[in-house]
C-alpha cells in the first residue's frame, strides 16, 4: 500500500512538472495569468486527482477503505493533495526562482511587523480565543494582512504568508481548536 501511495504521489509531481514545463511553456515566476491558470488546472485540480485515484484505489483493494466509502475517501484525498499543492508548491517555486536583493531597512521592519501581526491574528483566529468551535467567517480577518503583503511586497511574501497562516491553522486544528476543528 505504501508503494502504491508513493507511486501516486510521485505521479502527481511528475505529471504536473511535465505538463507545465514541456507542453504549456510554464514560467515558474508566475508572472503571466495563463501560468497561474495552468498551474491551478494541472497542478491543483488534475494531478492531485491522479494521486487520489491511485491512493484510494490501493486502500480499497487493501481493505482499508470500504467500496461504499470510495468516493468520499477519493474526494477527501484529492482535497488534501490539492490544498497542499496550492499552498506549498508556489512557495518552493517562487523562492527557487526569485533573485535575492537585500531589502531596505524600512521594508525589512515592515515585513517583520506584517509577519508578526499575521501570525498573531492567525493564532487568535484558529485558537480557542473565540470559542472552541468558532464560525468559518472568523478566518476572513487574515485577508487584509495577506492583501497588505501583496500590495507592499513581492510574490515571495504572499506565498510565505499564506503558508505561515496555513501552518497555524493546521497546528491549531490538530489540537482540536478553532474554526476547522469540527
Amino acid at each position: 500500500l505504501a508503494l502504491a501511495v508513493a507511486c501516486g504521489s510521485s505521479t502527481l509531481a511528475l505529471f504536473s512538472a511535465s505538463m507545465l514545463k514541456n507542453r504549456l511553456s510554464f514560467h515558474f515566476a508566475f508572472d503571466r495569468v495563463r501560468d497561474v491558470i495552468n498551474f491551478v488546472i494541472i497542478g491543483v485540480i488534475l494531478s492531485p486527482m491522479l494521486s487520489a485515484v491511485v491512493g484510494t484505489t490501493a486502500f480499497m483493494l487493501g481493505g482499508l477503505v470500504a467500496p461504499n466509502n470510495y468516493v468520499l475517501n477519493l474526494f477527501t484525498w484529492w482535497v488534501g493533495d490539492a490544498v497542499g499543492v496550492l499552498v506549498v508548491a508556489p512557495v518552493i517555486i517562487i523562492w527557487a526562482k526569485a533573485s535575492f536583493r537585500k531589502p531596505k531597512r524600512r521594508k525589512l521592519v515592515e515585513s517583520v511587523i506584517l509577519v508578526g501581526v499575521l501570525l498573531t491574528v492567525a493564532w487568535l483566529i484558529f485558537g480557542q480565543w473565540f470559542g472552541p468551535r468558532s464560525f468559518y467567517p472568523l478566518a476572513y480577518p487574515m485577508f487584509p494582512f495577506l492583501i497588505w503583503g501583496a500590495l507592499r511586497f513581492d510574490q515571495r511574501m504572499v506565498a510565505t504568508l499564506t503558508l505561515a497562516a496555513s501552518l497555524v491553522a493546521v497546528i491549531q486544528t490538530s489540537r482540536s481548536f478553532g474554526t476547522f476543528s469540527h
